[in-house]
């Protein structure tokens, strides 16, 4: 029992079908902000879905072959065992992602232009090196806030049609929150971007300054929420639900290791989005 439930979280996990889930919820989310509702038959929100799932795949593709003898390690091991599946998953999401784009905008398809040059930059190596976004000193967790936050609020606000300080406040509340998850994933992997000569924010702070950027970080996310509640964009219980989510993750920060279990990760932090989500459309 306990094998067949590890293989089955490995390939939610790692199939990436789990940050998949986690970014549709993100759109989600700025939904039910800006409508009060959660639109699941959107086609947006599921494009989303799809193309999370191919640039995770492709993700997953160059990072085995960039990360040396941590190959045969760790997680990616089971991302190497795990392959056929991630590109089959891939493979699917490119297909019926396809089909669902054809029924977006073209202000939608013109303002994803950045988006995608940025997340493509960030994973496809273009660079003097074979380099990527990503293994520029700092930079990757700068390019992940703003890709999410531009995605995940300023795409479903662009077809909603809706602007102003709301949606300001949410791309900055979201990047934050973004930028506070990515810092737990910058300390995992400490040694392997060590092992590449990049160094990221937790290798250029050290533990407490790592802490204190994700102190920030979480500051940023309930002061933009109550600012938020002030305009009267939201509830109070939506500022609860934030705040929670935002103390959860700067505890999961706090508690962030290079030797933790994955699951830890790519399972715990990357489902406080989810979370969120369950939380803010539950109080708010």
């Amino acid at each position: 029992m306990r094998s067949w439930l590890h293989g089955a979280l490995d390939v939610l996990f790692y199939t990436n079908l789990w940050i998949a889930f986690a970014a549709l919820c993100t759109c989600w989310q700025t939904y039910f902000v800006l409508t009060g509702r959660v639109p699941h038959t959107e086609p947006l929100p599921w494009v989303v879905f799809c193309a999370t799932l191919v640039v995770y795949a492709l993700h997953r593709e160059v990072g085995l072959r960039k990360v040396g003898g941590f190959s045969e390690r760790g997680r990616y091991a089971v991302i190497r065992r795990l392959r056929s599946w991630i590109w089959a998953s891939g493979s699917i999401a490119l297909v019926v992602g396809g089909v669902l784009a054809f029924q977006l905008e073209w202000a939608i398809w013109v303002a994803v232009l950045l988006p995608a040059v940025l997340t493509l930059g960030y994973v496809v190596p273009f660079a003097g090196g074979g380099r990527r976004l990503r293994d520029f000193d700092a930079v990757k967790i700068f390019v992940l806030s703003l890709v999410w936050a531009g995605v995940s609020v300023g795409l479903p606000a662009l077809q909603l049609q809706q602007g102003g300080w709301a949606v300001v406040l949410l791309a900055v509340e979201r990047a934050a929150f973004i930028f506070l998850l990515a810092l737990s994933f910058d300390v995992r992997d400490l040694a392997i971007d060590g092992s590449m000569q990049v160094r990221t924010l937790p290798a250029l702070l050290g533990t407490e300054g790592t802490r204190y950027a994700g102190a920030v970080a979480a500051s940023l996310v309930v002061v933009s929420s109550t600012v938020l509640w002030l305009i009267g964009s939201v509830t109070i219980g939506y500022v609860a639900a934030i705040m929670l989510t935002a103390v959860l993750a700067l505890l999961a920060l706090w508690w962030a290791h290079p030797y933790r279990h994955d699951y830890y990760y790519t399972g715990w932090v990357d489902g406080l989005m989810i979370v969120m989500l369950g939380l803010v459309v539950w109080w708010g």
